[in-house]
């Protein structure tokens, strides 16, 4: 199932996404008990490292670019001017990872 198919059944159900999950995890505990818990990780996983990148206000070289200014700081100040500009940016953990 894609995406577009998964909001179509809940608009034709008339459910909102967090009552659909609730529900979900209630069958799967319920009924998927094993399943579940071998999957709990990825599960995990996912929710905290979404697979699309959202960085809208940066790119890859800008984050390259940080990352090395971060590796040479030497004082304080400089290290948090440069976290502070890497926390304005919309970018995710994963995004991050591949610099």
């Amino acid at each position: 199932m894609d995406d577009d198919d998964f909001r179509s059944i809940l608009r034709s159900s008339c459910v909102d996404v967090w009552t659909f999950i609730d529900t979900a995890i209630c069958v799967a505990s319920t009924d998927y008990r094993n399943e579940l818990k071998d999957r709990r990780d990825g599960i995990i996983e996912r929710l905290y490292t979404p697979t699309i990148p959202r960085c809208k206000n940066c790119d890859l070289d800008s984050m390259k670019s940080n990352n090395k200014e971060i590796k040479k700081v030497q004082s304080e100040d400089s290290l948090i001017n440069l976290l502070q500009s890497l926390a304005d940016m919309d970018i995710t953990f994963k995004a991050l990872k591949k610099v």
